[in-house]
């Protein structure tokens, strides 16, 4: 969402979407720095949009999750692991763990998401390091050395791309840099 001020040099509305704010998009004349700084502030408490899509999936499937493994014990849904059908509670104790912890993060990053809190950032990389590791113990005690290859190459990449967006991605760097300061 564009951030709208006013040229203190030409007296013209502008607006701006990202950075830089060094110069006025109307007449190109050096913007003061408290501007700019206002400008970067403005801009950073939008949060941006992936992380509000990432909020609303993470809360659903948290929600899936948990509910499914409160399910399973009563032996209500279907369960399936592999795209073998397998009852309620086998269901929990080959992956009930998995799925739980990764439930109920999921839940406590939407949580932090929508209350803009800067603990989510790495919370969100802690949630590929914890589901990889999970997945990795329960694939090493019954998985072939491809299994436990594949879940290693699939969390190094989770964790390398989100790692990326979340500390690498300008607009989301501002965003928690914001947050920070407000929280302070």
């Amino acid at each position: 969402m564009p951030v709208a001020f006013v040229c203190p040099t030409c007296g013209a509305a502008a607006s701006f979407e990202n950075r830089p704010f060094e110069f006025c998009p109307k007449c190109a004349s050096p913007l003061p720095a408290a501007l700019q700084e206002q400008l970067q502030l403005a801009l950073g408490s939008q949060r941006p949009l992936p992380l509000t899509i990432g909020m609303v999936l993470s809360g659903a499937l948290g929600a899936f999750s948990v509910g499914l493994t409160a399910l399973a014990p009563f032996n209500l849904g279907t369960y399936s692991i592999n795209g073998k059908t397998v009852t309620g509670p086998e269901f929990l104790r080959q992956v009930g763990t998995v799925w739980t912890v990764g439930g109920l993060l999921c839940l406590v990053i939407a949580y932090g998401l929508y209350r803009e809190r800067p603990w989510t950032r790495p919370l969100m990389l802690a949630f590929w390091v914890v589901i990889g590791a999970l997945t990795f113990a329960t694939k090493m005690s019954k998985g072939s050395a491809g299994d436990l290859v594949s879940s290693i190459a699939w969390t190094v990449f989770c964790l390398g791309t989100t790692g990326a967006y979340l500390y690498a991605k300008t607009n989301v760097v501002d965003y928690y840099r914001a947050l920070e300061r407000r929280s302070r």
